[in-house]
């Protein structure tokens, strides 16, 4: 798995690419964490790439999700799509995070909640 992170300020927009299970989910955990380490608490998880997910990848975005509330941030997913998004409806996780369908408006959800101007810098 690949992970493109793009960040400016507080603001982090995350970027993995082919699948997210039991096998890599740790590296992605690992790049968020960094990311919290930096004061990056405000997070989009672009799961356009990503063609598979499994209840690792799952659990890493709801224990992330649960520290960046701790700490005044967010998690925001946006791109899910095929079995991304199959596996977000089977198991009700779409009601537990707050889901885009594109970065976009992703990024302009964050400058909405922060109340700041909206530039689409990334």
């Amino acid at each position: 798995m690949n992970i493109e992170i793009k960040s400016v300020n507080k603001i982090a927009i995350v970027k993995p690419s082919d699948k997210i299970d039991l096998y890599n989910a740790v590296s992605l955990k690992t790049a968020i964490n960094d990311l919290i380490i930096e004061d990056k608490i405000f997070v989009i998880m672009n799961l356009e790439k990503v063609f598979f997910i499994d209840s690792s990848g799952l659990g890493v975005f709801i224990t992330t999700m649960l520290e960046l509330k701790k700490i005044g941030g967010f998690l925001i997913i946006t791109g899910l799509n095929g079995f991304v998004r199959k596996t977000f409806n089977i198991t009700n996780s779409m009601s537990l995070f707050e889901i885009y369908e594109t970065e976009s408006e992703a990024l302009k959800s964050v400058y909405d909640k922060k109340n700041i101007s909206y530039q689409p810098w990334l």
